[in-house]
């Protein structure tokens, strides 16, 4: 009652704040991870004027590499996976891969997190031998994993 009338509306008021409160909060899968992909194919850089962010990405990921045969280990398939995580526990992300010369055989690698750190980022790298011999990355999944739980899960098209 506010002075002296009795409003019906306050706790739905209340309840409806609430839950906008702890969904605003919590952060949804999608919001727990992100992937960006790029594929390194060629050693020369693109043409400055039409593709000037694929040229900084590829001046990127050549950088320091001054043989011929250092730029051909660079070129592969590259997944910067930014991610946040909830609660202290232990937290790793895994990325499963199937690559074009290797049929159905699935490959793995995972980054365990520090605990306590609530976000970051990690960076999986199909490069060199694994790249010139198993070929391109054709199909992907990537997951943020607490003990056995998934978090979150980002996947290709591909992606059985």
């Amino acid at each position: 009652m506010i002075f002296g009338v009795q409003h019906r509306w306050i706790p739905q008021l209340t309840v409806t704040l609430g839950v906008a409160l702890l969904t605003a909060c919590s952060s949804t899968p999608d919001e727990m991870l992100e992937v960006r992909q790029f594929h390194l194919r060629k050693t020369e850089a693109a043409d400055r004027k039409k593709a000037q962010m694929v040229r900084g990405e590829q001046m990127y990921r050549l950088k320091g590499a001054v043989t011929l045969e250092e730029r051909r280990e660079r070129l592969g398939d590259y997944y910067t996976v930014t991610w946040r995580a909830v609660g202290a526990q232990p937290t790793r992300v895994v990325m499963d891969y199937q690559q074009a010369s290797t049929g159905a055989e699935v490959k793995r690698m995972s980054s365990d997190l520090p605990s306590g750190v609530p976000e970051g980022k990690v960076e999986f790298k199909v490069t060199g031998d694994a790249y010139n011999i198993g070929g391109r990355v054709l199909a992907w999944r990537i997951r943020l994993l607490q003990g056995d739980q998934v978090l979150a899960e980002k996947r290709s098209y591909l992606w059985r």
